[in-house]
């Protein structure tokens, strides 16, 4: 029964755990998607006003280019690293597609406080 009773709680942690990574990957494909997609309604409220209007910026500066450069963007998930309130999480295996992803105390969520990918640098 003791056995049993020390099981749980580290299963429960385990879990609790599998949750934060959960919940940060779905917000950074969530993310990705809607810049490849030029959403930026859906991509607001997922990151933090200065990434947004960075973004949007860059749109602007050249749309027709933006648009076709960004038509490929892999948005699969492959890596994250961090713990508890802050992670970087990689796109398509390539370390030049990624955004960095914080947790707001006053919020109470997870935010993207930064992104890069590597089809900005065809935009210049």
């Amino acid at each position: 029964m003791k056995k049993l009773l020390l099981v749980l709680p580290f299963a429960a942690a385990l879990t609790a755990c599998g949750g934060v990574e959960s919940d940060v990957e779905e917000l950074a494909s969530d993310y990705c998607n809607a810049i490849k997609r030029i959403d930026w309604r859906n991509a607001e409220p997922l990151a933090k006003p200065f990434v947004i209007q960075n973004r949007q910026g860059m749109h602007e500066q050249n749309k027709q280019k933006y648009v076709q450069v960004f038509m490929n963007q892999n948005c699969n998930v492959t890596n994250i690293e961090g713990e508890e309130t802050a992670f970087s999480v990689y796109f398509g295996g390539s370390k030049l597609d990624s955004v960095e992803i914080e947790w707001d105390k006053r919020k109470e969520q997870f935010f993207v406080v930064s992104d890069a990918f590597k089809a900005d640098l065809q935009l210049y």
